[in-house]
């Protein structure tokens, strides 16, 4: 007797003697995940990221951080919303992917599959990249090529082998690394609040159009959505859950305000700590762009002074040219007035942005003021661990959600088959895996963080509009479709109930 079951995400034969039951059994991906380790990878895939992108936020938004981080926390509370709903009702492998290709079509699917695996294997180079630059406080040397690169290519070994082994493992350690990051991060908050923490300062560092620019903070907004990744990973363990129908929904929904809530508190004792300051560049009337202004390493690690003057720190990003060091050319933001008979202008920055671009919280503990020196090398050495510990977990989570995503593909036939290929043994996509991490050591090889940043966004942004847009389409097109968790604030519109969140969600996404 010959019989299809479909039931919670698992799709498997049946018969008399078992052997199909076997082979279905094989194609499926198991329920190991408790409410435990859905939030605990749920804290530690979201959160994580803003070890990673708060310097480049920094950078860019200047003292509208905080800011931008509260705006784009309420989009994606929003996003939350819409990523419950779907996931309780379709607890699938592939996150967006399923949610697209059941709401419209396959090609739909297909679309955001590959957006986000664009955005995964970005943000798992920077990741890795990121690790060896933490540790670099504890031996300054990881911090310069090869070893850096070395080390991180070590990571991205490592994460893959991870995940090769199965879900469990990597649950396990994300919980525990989400415990001790949720410590840390509570801990400089708390000394932050009662001894760094100075707003008015933050806000007096403004000056919208100059500092930061327009320009700036138009590049900013995908980039910080960009961060926010993580929750596709979570909605993807809701076919290995043990109950995605309330679990998933809860870990989706609970997190958010949270992880936004420290963050914006951890930009703000951040740019307490590191300051936007200005540094004068001359002018080249000719081209209207600035000189290049030669600077050396200065005392500490990562910092540096100018040339000409060692008292006058570098608070712009600096570059590499011809075996030294420049404030290279670029156009001024603000007025060029005349110094001395010469045109100059004033650019823009905080250390947090430049020499912490890739340890931003590493700077907030450098920074940290002189009567609490004492604390200095104890909790250097602990943000080194603990950070560096949560980026491995973190990246491993992504590499397996990119696995599940391929695997997700596979089964439905939108690439071959072999690349959903499960481990017999540990029933993961071994297969998809490996030619993730594969991509993903390519993007290590330029080394530019930049470069890695300005790529990280625009797969996300269309995954989480699509999200929005699935949850609409489903209340149209399966009415009777179970839905154990449903997005609040909806108006009847033409017979159904139209949630409002997930049509300005996905109408700022789509604009992001």
């Amino acid at each position: 007797m010959l019989t299809w079951r479909d039931g919670a995400g698992r799709r498997e034969w049946a018969t008399g003697g078992g052997r199909l039951a076997r082979r279905g059994r094989q194609e499926a991906l198991a329920r190991v995940v408790g409410r435990g380790g859905l939030f605990g990878t749920a804290y530690g895939d979201i959160a994580t990221s803003i070890y990673l992108v708060l310097g480049a936020l920094a950078l860019f938004a200047l003292g509208l951080t905080p800011l931008i981080i509260a705006l784009v926390g309420l989009v994606f509370i929003l996003t939350s919303w819409s990523y419950a709903e779907a996931s309780a009702a379709l607890p699938d492998a592939s996150g967006a992917t399923s949610f697209a290709r059941r709401a419209f079509d396959p090609m739909m699917g297909f679309a955001a599959a590959w957006a986000l695996l664009l955005d995964s294997a970005v943000f798992v180079a920077i990741t890795c990249l990121a690790v060896p630059h933490y540790l670099g406080a504890l031996w300054p040397q990881l911090q310069v090529w090869p070893y850096d690169l070395v080390l991180g290519a070590g990571v991205l070994v490592i994460v893959i082998v991870l995940n090769l082994l199965g879900l469990p493992e990597s649950v396990r350690l994300s919980s525990l690394a989400a415990v001790l990051g949720f410590s840390t991060l509570v801990l400089l908050l708390v000394v932050g609040l009662f001894v760094m923490l100075r707003p008015g300062d933050v806000w007096s560092q403004i000056d919208l159009g100059v500092a930061p620019t327009w320009g700036s903070l138009l590049w900013v907004l995908p980039l910080s959505l960009g961060a926010l990744l993580g929750i596709d990973t979570v909605s993807s363990r809701a076919e290995t859950a043990l109950h995605p129908e309330s679990d998933v929904p809860r870990a989706i929904t609970v997190m958010p305000p949270i992880i936004i809530a420290l963050s914006v508190g951890l930009g703000l004792i951040a740019l307490s700590v590191l300051p936007v300051e200005a540094n004068v560049v001359p002018v080249d009337p000719a081209t209207r762009l600035t000189r290049p202004v030669a600077v050396v390493p200065g005392d500490r690690q990562g910092v540096y002074v100018m040339a000409d003057d060692p008292s006058i720190t570098v608070y712009v990003p600096v570059s590499r040219e011809d075996g030294g060091y420049v404030i290279p050319a670029q156009r001024p933001a603000g007025p060029v007035v005349e110094q001395d008979g010469s045109p100059v202008t004033r650019l823009y920055g905080t250390l947090l942005g430049s020499d912490y671009l890739r340890d931003p919280v590493m700077g907030i503990v450098e920074g940290l003021p002189e009567e609490l020196d004492w604390l200095e090398p104890p909790l250097k050495v602990w943000v080194a661990l603990v950070v560096s510990l949560a980026l491995v977990l973190c990246a491993s989570a992504v590499v397996g959600g990119s696995g599940r995503i391929l695997y997700s593909l596979a089964r439905h036939r939108q690439v071959p088959a072999p690349i959903g290929r499960l481990g017999i043994a540990r029933m993961t996509p071994y297969v998809g895996i490996e030619l993730f991490g594969l991509a993903a050591g390519v993007l290590l090889l330029p080394r530019d963080p930049l470069l890695l940043f300005g790529l990280l966004g625009f797969g996300v942004a269309i995954a989480f509009t699509l999200t929005h847009l699935s949850v609409i389409a489903l209340r149209y097109r399966e009415r009777s479709l179970s839905r154990p968790f449903v997005v609040p604030l909806a108006i009847r519109v033409r017979g159904v109930l139209l949630p409002l969140p997930a049509v300005l969600g996905a109408t700022v996404c789509l604009a992001v």
